[in-house]
């Protein structure tokens, strides 16, 4: 079996032209996808395409992005996918010419697994050059309907349902985001088209986190080098709780980064009893850092290099709190999953506060609260959302059928 992978690469760098695929959560989900279907198929023979972008594109420690895959690497192949260099206009982007002048890589694909819908009448339209016929598998990760993802424009719905209308399957991140979709598409199509788009539409919870990675680092004290900058080698002695910010600081609209900081400088003036480290995943510049935390360098600190994997999960298992403020219950947080896997205590918009403008009293609360009310939920991430445990699902559902 052949397979074929197009992911959604949202992750570069503007001022250095180039994209972070290890930084990539469609990477990510793409090989624990190819691990799940290794570790279930019969067919021991099974073949891999990653369309990408060429490695001159790519970050340096990025070129090497199936580091991780041990003896499956040698089957997994990259293709060299001429993306966009605006991340945005890769959901429309799709350079058939060169498909077809190098349309002998792919000979053979059974399956296609294509994470921007948006795409999908192409990448059909393409194989059907080549006289063949695919199982083609769409994967909706985000709703452009949402105020968080666009301007709440549906310039790109249209797109999304005539993927699904031409895929074999489709799957969607959260059962609220596929209610949400079709109820946004009755205002677009009929009723009987929507029965029919969610014949082929399931949820499937893609959390990307290994369980045996995670456990790997517990009980491991936050590495030197994360500390080195900061004058909080021994706070955990006296009490000092770590409020750790994971989202990107590239977002301001999505992440809200910049309030946080203004957030937790008003926290200080009441009380001193913590630190706060902004991992700042997305690399944007330390300027910005520097300028936004100003005063607030004696307790705010991040990364003058970037976190490798490791020193990253030690973090989470040392942190108490993780603040995530966009609305997840729209879409995937990986973070939020692993962070309450660490068991952190997650301030979460929209389930603790729903106001930016009291998020200082929100994390006040959460550094004299004990995570009690988030271990349900801390359950039902482990059972349904680790790779371990989801991936036999996964197998079944889309491969094997």
């Amino acid at each position: 079996m052949k397979i074929l992978f197009f992911p959604q690469i949202s992750t570069r760098s503007y001022t250095d032209n180039k994209w972070f695929l290890l930084k990539s959560g469609h990477i990510q989900v793409i090989k624990n996808q190819i691990k799940a279907i290794e570790r279930f198929s019969s067919d021991k023979n099974n073949l891999y395409i990653i369309c990408v972008p060429p490695k001159p594109q790519l970050a340096d420690r990025d070129q090497d992005y199936l580091y991780d895959m041990g003896n499956i690497r040698s089957k997994i192949y990259s293709y060299d996918f001429r993306f966009s260099k605006n991340v945005a206009l890769n959901r429309f982007q799709f350079d058939m010419n060169d498909l077809i002048e190098n349309k002998l890589d792919f000979e053979n694909i059974d399956t296609f697994f294509n994470d921007s819908p948006e795409l999908t009448r192409n990448f059909l339209f393409f194989f059907k050059h080549l006289n063949k016929t695919i199982k083609i598998i769409s994967n909706v990760h985000y709703l452009d309907i949402y105020p968080e993802n666009s301007s709440g424009t549906s310039q790109y719905f249209w797109r999304q349902i005539d993927g699904i209308d031409c895929s074999d399957k489709c799957t969607f991140f959260t059962q609220k985001m596929m209610d949400d979709f079709y109820t946004y598409a009755q205002d677009y199509i009929s009723t009987k088209k929507i029965e029919e788009l969610k014949q082929k539409s399931s949820v499937l919870d893609y959390m990307l986190f290994s369980q045996e990675e995670m456990n790997l680092y517990k009980n491991q004290p936050i590495s030197k080098n994360v500390l080195e900058n900061i004058d909080c080698q021994d706070f955990r002695k006296d009490d000092t709780k770590l409020i750790t910010f994971i989202s990107r600081c590239s977002d301001e609209k999505r992440t809200k980064w910049k309030e946080f900081i203004e957030s937790v400088k008003i926290l200080r003036q009441r009380r001193e009893d913590f630190k706060v480290v902004i991992t700042n995943p997305s690399d944007a510049p330390l300027s910005q850092l520097v300028k936004a935390i100003g005063s607030g360098n004696n307790f705010l600190w991040f990364p003058k290099d970037k976190l490798s994997r490791a020193d990253y999960i030690r973090l989470l298992w040392n942190s108490d709190i993780v603040p995530i403020l966009y609305d997840i219950s729209n879409n995937i947080s990986v973070g939020f999953a692993e962070a309450m896997y660490c068991q952190t205590r997650p301030v979460q918009f929209g389930a603790d506060f729903n106001d930016m403008k009291v998020l200082d009293i929100a994390l006040d609360n959460a550094l004299d609260a004990i995570l009690n009310r988030y271990q349900e939920r801390r359950q039902e991430i482990i059972q349904n959302s680790c790779c371990e445990l989801n991936s036999e699902r996964f197998y079944k559902e889309y491969i094997n059928v």
